[in-house]
């Protein structure tokens, strides 16, 4: 769930600076499955569906790298020199998005506001 909304805020950081993205409704719509699907799997809801775990780990599997890749590509738009594996790992792995992608944001937004003084 921490992962979930850390990648939330961080679509709705990169959303501001680039508001002209036209798949954000899909971003959102993938992360809105995505911590459906989370749901499922942690109130145990799939045996009710009558869908197998595995596929069900396939289906959120799937959904994440679909988010995965449009997130990229949003923040290519801001971050353009970063290099595309660096970005997917920061947002597969919560720890690094979290030491190196935040405090990037801030460098960034502090640089903004340098260049605005």
């Amino acid at each position: 769930i921490v992962s979930w909304l850390w990648l939330i805020s961080v679509v709705d950081y990169f959303y501001s600076k680039a508001p002209t993205f036209k798949f954000i409704r899909w971003i959102y719509m993938l992360l809105a499955l995505d911590f459906l699907l989370l749901l499922v799997k942690i109130f145990n809801f799939y045996d009710f569906i009558v869908i197998n775990h595995l596929v069900l780990f396939a289906i959120q599997a799937i959904v994440m790298i679909i988010a995965i890749v449009f997130i990229t590509l949003l923040i290519r738009i801001v971050f353009f020199e970063r290099a595309v594996w660096f970005i997917v790992l920061e947002l597969l792995i919560l720890i690094v998005g979290i030491t190196t992608l935040t405090p990037e944001i801030k460098r960034y937004e502090q640089e903004l506001l340098g260049d605005e003084l």
